[in-house]
């Protein structure tokens, strides 16, 4: 294989990085810099895992973050209607930034496809022939450099570098087979401009149910806490929520225990401190009504 066809099969692989054991400072090394070439998002993982590894004391020359006026870029170069009519939204970390004034940068520009087993194939075929370019404007995205586009069945994904010199980002699609709303919100950077993003509060709320299904409830990692906590900061009405997911058939003790969980599972945020807070003091609140 070429260096390309290996960047590509770390690209594929990635998320399963873990399961046979952690890269060595050689081999974080050498896809930092096969990234780095070809434009791919698997640099700025790379400076995340290797800044993760320095001892405190030892000198940082790692940027380990995306430039905030490239995400910006690449959210506000989406086809609004495009993307709607396809049934896809901003989600996550990636809605909450184009939400609200100083949320974090996310390592990652996600959408998510929902009602996915009728909606994929739409989808897929749209994106088939055309390639990841069709969902951006033509002017906004005139300057954008696409990487390999992959599919599996979780969903796609791309590396985009805003421009030419710019460090390579990641856009992903995932597939959800449950029926979220999709919205169109105002984007914070730019009022005038209307991206449709998923529901927060359906993403409040089977982020939700799924915790309460994870059993023993220590397996919930403290990223899934963290946002669970962000989006109870954000949403209107977190009581509303917390009703629905009582209509799943959740009894009261199950989702008191989950939620207890969450809030003893992740106890800070660099997202954004000001909504962590706040999600903590309604999700408490809330811990008090059940």
């Amino acid at each position: 294989m070429d260096d390309f066809d290996v960047l590509s099969v770390y690209e594929r692989g990635w998320r399963f990085r873990d399961v046979l054991g952690q890269l060595d400072a050689a081999e974080l090394a050498y896809v930092k810099q096969l990234a780095s070439v070809y434009g791919s998002w698997l640099e700025v993982e790379c400076e995340r895992l290797q800044s993760a590894c320095l001892k405190p004391g030892q000198d940082r020359d790692i940027e380990d973050a995306y430039a905030a006026s490239g995400v910006v870029a690449l959210i506000e170069a989406l086809r609004g209607k495009f993307i709607l009519d396809r049934c896809l939204g901003l989600s996550g970390r990636t809605a909450l930034f184009a939400s609200i004034v100083d949320f974090d940068v996310p390592n990652e520009v996600s959408l998510t496809l929902v009602n996915a087993p009728q909606n994929v194939r739409t989808f897929r075929g749209t994106l088939s022939p055309h390639g990841p370019e069709v969902l951006f404007d033509e002017i906004g995205s005139e300057s954008f450099v696409f990487g390999h586009c992959y599919f599996d069945q979780a969903g796609m994904w791309v590396s985009i570098r805003p421009s030419d010199n710019s460090r390579a980002i990641k856009l992903a699609v995932y597939y959800d087979p449950r029926n979220k709303r999709v919205q169109c919100r105002q984007l914070r950077a730019n009022q005038s401009k209307l991206v449709p993003m998923v529901a927060p509060e359906d993403e409040l709320l089977f982020e939700l149910v799924d915790a309460v299904g994870i059993h023993p409830s220590s397996d919930l990692n403290h990223i899934d806490c963290e946002l669970i906590i962000l989006l109870s900061g954000y949403v209107d009405e977190i009581e509303a929520v917390a009703e629905r997911a009582l209509s799943f058939g959740i009894s009261p003790m199950e989702l008191n225990h989950a939620l207890s969980c969450v809030l003893g599972g992740s106890h800070s945020s660099i997202a954004s401190k000001d909504l962590f807070l706040k999600g903590k003091a309604r999700l408490t609140a809330l811990l008090d009504q059940l």
